[in-house]
């Protein structure tokens, strides 16, 4: 399955919190964003590996 996705994500606290290698560590005060990403090999997989604790960075 093949597709975009978008993962709602709601901050209880304000949050530095890195970002990509490129970015680096972005504040974030607390509330709701939305991150939008694609999956063209495996929709199923990509969303998962988001519900993941422990993942590889």
């Amino acid at each position: 399955m093949k597709g975009c996705y978008c993962l709602i994500i709601k901050l209880s606290n304000s949050s530095k919190i890195k970002i990509g290698k490129k970015l680096g560590e972005i504040d974030f005060t607390k509330g709701h964003y939305v991150y939008v990403g694609s999956a063209m090999n495996s929709l199923e997989s990509r969303i998962n590996r988001h519900l993941r604790d422990e993942k590889k960075l």
